[in-house]
């Protein structure tokens, strides 16, 4: 089962960011410089609701491991000291709302007096939850909630984001280095519960008017300044969605239960400590989006900053390379660190530290087998010195053109009266056996999307999970559901024709391309943070009966900015580096599609120091949903158009044009790897909630 963890974040972060603006900055004291503070909680059991009420939680499986994970994180590749002083620990029974109150204050607060220069860190894996807002501080009527282990019993109180906001006053006197990592979601429909697969992290809603909430937290409406961000937040989802948890492979053959942010979050960082913490998250959903496709994680806040204050001044860090047979490599990371078949991996020389861009870099190898902790990679052509079991690998993305999407075929419902095998599933089969981009799951509890069948109602197509409104008579139409949520990926569906087979696989094609896209990324540029990429909401007021831009107001929020249809944006590029670049903006739209914005063919030219504001403005449409667009940054042109067509080959020349087309292509090509110019190219990705 998915289980929803409640708590995303939304007005939380902007609780925080009024909250966290109120004090001066920290003094310069260089006390516990590099040290690291850091409270756990973690609740799986939660004690017993009062009999009859409505609000008790339900309990949890994954969260406790979350805490050893994460706990086995900061020692290992943080260097937290493991001496009972650090690190806080508090699960299940001692995870008290008291208990929480008081070692935030103890562990936290008090130790950031002594040591202003450290990082301290409040992690918490469990449910969240909304209850009535009682002082009107909240625009939708509602504070947002994490639920110690005896929030809901008889007497107990959810813990508030009032209440956070307080304790978060007092440590920000102290500290300008506040992390939040929050594994639990308030808001979004738990609607869909796939057997025993996930878990979702949501408490029922306080909706009653009775005092839920500590008295005295009360909240300032000063606005915070940017430029003091003294906090870097990672939540499970966004406002509106869950977070979710669930069972995942961590030995060979062996499964635990974990969060899915903070499995993959942990996977991320594991790989690379040194990441700030949008691009951790960044490439944290692409596993996250593995289990449960209607999640996304968020980084706020401060996100540029090194994830926990990075791990110093020292080398990058990189994985040992064990053994070698010809072409083929052994390296130490595995499916434990998120790699998959086909992810790409720079080598570098052993005397190189900085592992980024080429210089020092002597080969690249393509990942082919995938175990726990380690994978044989095949090296790319001919390398510019000797490997050996000295040189350092480097991931430049964990995910290639070969990662296929698990798809699987629902059994019908058996309102339909057409037996226990969907009729479609035959032709999926044949379609989908030399598909390069899917793959056929027999277990529906490891596919990320299902074909399920069901009726028409109305024109609109009736999810399964509403048996009420099925029936044998009925004119039957194909959908796609996404793994944790009922209803039909981009509103698709076709009617059961006899065509409908063809009609399927192209929207999940279409599924499949966007997934690649949007996890494009190459980890050993030297471009990284060196182009800033952002949207600006666009003012228009008709003239002569045409709309026409007014005013641009860039959004620097780090938060997925919400728009609504019919609302007007466009995009403010700058380059920061010292070179000449050349930019494309790809549209992953709600509806499944691809498109390259502007009419350049081979990307836009901007000068170093350069900005620009990319034409026309764009309007907001349906579908509703969350909407990508990915910034490609290269220093010599390329053309992307092909991308728009992914049946037609690409025309791209060059070991990028061709990892392109492989992301996008459904047409199987036997055409050998071919190595690519780390220098030569990065991406920036931007989300938009349309609503």
């Amino acid at each position: 089962m998915i289980s929803r963890r409640s708590w995303c974040f939304s007005s939380f972060t902007f609780i925080a960011y009024m909250l966290l603006a109120l004090f001066s900055s920290a003094a310069s004291a260089k006390d516990g410089e590099g040290e690291i503070y850091a409270l756990l909680v973690g609740v799986n059991d939660y004690a017993e609701a009062p009999p009859g009420s409505p609000y008790g939680a339900a309990d949890l499986k994954g969260a406790v491991n979350d805490v050893a994970l994460f706990k086995s994180l900061l020692i290992s590749f943080y260097q937290v000291p493991d001496d009972g002083k650090h690190i806080k620990v508090l699960l299940d029974k001692s995870a008290t709302h008291a208990a929480i109150a008081q070692a935030f204050s103890d562990h936290l607060t008090r130790n950031a007096k002594l040591n202003r220069k450290a990082t301290f860190i409040l992690y918490f894996s469990g449910h969240g939850s909304l209850i009535v807002d009682l002082n009107g501080d909240e625009g939708d009527g509602f504070d947002e909630t994490l639920l110690a282990h005896d929030s809901r019993a008889a007497g107990g109180k959810d813990i508030t984001d009032d209440e956070i906001e307080a304790w978060l006053a007092a440590l920000k006197q102290e500290t300008n280095n506040i992390a939040l990592v929050i594994d639990s979601c308030h808001s979004g429909t738990i609607s869909k519960q796939p057997p025993s697969s996930i878990l979702s992290r949501r408490a029922p809603i306080i909706r009653s008017a009775n005092d839920a909430r500590p008295k005295g937290a009360l909240r300032d409406a000063t606005s915070i300044n940017d430029a003091d961000r003294a906090y870097s937040i990672i939540t499970g989802s966004l406002a509106d969605e869950v977070s979710n948890e669930g069972p995942v492979e961590i030995e060979d053959g062996k499964q635990e239960w974990h969060g899915f942010l903070t499995y993959s979050l942990v996977r991320v960082l594991q790989r690379d400590p040194t990441l700030s913490y949008l691009q951790a998250v960044k490439l944290a959903e692409r596993g996250v989006q593995l289990y449960a496709p209607s999640q996304h994680p968020q980084a706020e806040g401060d996100v540029d900053r090194q994830v926990f204050g990075g791990i110093g001044t020292r080398e990058d860090p990189f994985s040992p390379v064990s053994a070698i047979n010809g072409d083929l490599i052994t390296v130490e990371i595995g499916s434990a660190h998120g790699i998959q078949s086909g992810a790409l991996l720079a080598i570098y020389d052993q005397a190189t530290k900085q592992l980024s861009g080429e210089k020092g870099k002597i080969a690249e190898a393509q990942v082919e087998d995938v175990a726990i902790k380690s994978s044989t990679a095949r090296v790319v052509g001919t390398p510019r010195s000797t490997v050996t079991t000295s040189s350092k690998a480097k991931v430049v993305s964990p995910y290639a053109s070969n990662v296929r999407i698990p798809v699987a075929v629902a059994s019908p419902p058996a309102e339909l009266q057409i037996g226990g095998v969907n009729p479609i599933g035959t032709l999926l089969e044949e379609r989908l056996r030399n598909n390069p981009l899917l793959r056929l799951e027999r277990n529906s509890a490891s596919a990320v999307v299902s074909v399920e069948i069901s009726c028409v109602q109305a024109g609109q197509i009736i999810p399964v999970e509403r048996t009420q409104s099925l029936s044998g008579t009925c004119q039957r139409a194909y959908y796609l559901s996404p793994r944790d949520q009922v209803g039909a990926l981009y509103g698709f569906f076709a009617v059961d024709d006899g065509k409908s087979a063809d009609a399927v696989v192209a929207v999940l094609e279409k599924f499949a391309r966007q997934q690649n896209l949007k996890n494009l990324y190459n980890g050993s540029s030297p471009l990284n943070g060196g182009v800033k990429f952002r949207i600006a909401r666009v003012e228009v007021k008709s003239l002569n009966g045409l709309k026409t831009p007014v005013k641009d107001v860039v959004v620097e929020d780090s938060t997925v900015p919400v728009f609504k249809v019919g609302e007007y944006f466009r995009f403010f590029v700058r380059n920061e580096s010292d070179q000449t670049l050349y930019f494309s903006i790809i549209g992953l739209g709600t509806s499944g599609s691809v498109f390259i914005l502007g009419d350049a063919l081979s990307g836009e030219k901007i000068l170093a120091g350069g900005e620009i504001y990319t034409k026309p403005a764009r309007k907001i449409g349906r579908p509703l949903g969350v909407e990508s667009y990915v910034l490609l940054v290269t220093t010599s042109p390329i053309n992307v158009r092909s991308l728009e067509n992914p049946g037609v080959k690409a025309k791209v020349p060059g070991p990028l044009g061709s990892l392109l087309y492989g992301l996008t292509s459904s047409i199987k090509d036997s055409e050998p790897a071919t190595e690519l110019d780390l220098d030569s190219w990065a991406t920036v990705r931007l989300d938009i909630d349309v609503r």
